[in-house]
């Protein structure tokens, strides 16, 4: 049994150093997977702040903007309704106006109606005053006519017939 136990020596001693300096490789590569496995958590830790961060700031901003729009909603809701008030007003205070022009115009209207009829009498009384005047005319024509007539008897001219 010497040559195995020769054999297990010679292993020994030749694989046993180069196991051991592989077992101090492999756990000088694991404490630096370890080291960079650690930053790599740490970075991912500070990665999901900052994401966290980020994701609560614009969630504020976002309602930020969201009341800012919210406002000039109400904002312009409100001018609308003003300007709407004005439309409103300035149409009541046209159709008053419109009102008191055809109010106007009705009375222009019986004016000229009543001037019409003045007109209608004053032709009419002027008709009968033309009548009366060529009556008088046609009277002193025959006053004028008798009395050439008087005026010639009286000198004992005669007719001429």
């Amino acid at each position: 049994m010497s040559v195995i136990e020769d054999g297990r020596k010679l292993m020994q001693d030749f694989l046993a150093p180069e196991l051991r300096a592989i077992s101090v490789r492999v756990e000088a590569l694991e404490k630096k997977v370890d080291e960079v496995d650690g930053r790599a958590e740490k970075r991912h830790v500070v990665a999901l702040a900052k994401i966290d961060d980020v994701d609560r700031r614009t969630d504020k901003r976002h309602a930020e903007i969201l009341g800012i729009i919210g406002d000039l909603e109400r904002r312009t809701d409100k001018r609308f309704a003003e300007v709407l008030g004005t439309i409103g007003d300035l149409e009541r205070r046209t159709d008053k106006r419109f009102e008191h022009v055809d109010k106007h115009f009705e009375q222009m209207d019986k004016r000229f109606e009543q001037m019409d009829k003045r007109f209608e009498q004053m032709d009419k009384h002027i008709d009968a005053r033309f009548d009366q005047l060529l009556s008088a005319i046609g009277t002193i024509a025959d006053y004028n006519a008798l009395r050439d007539r008087v005026a010639r008897l009286e000198t004992g001219d005669r007719p001429h017939q």
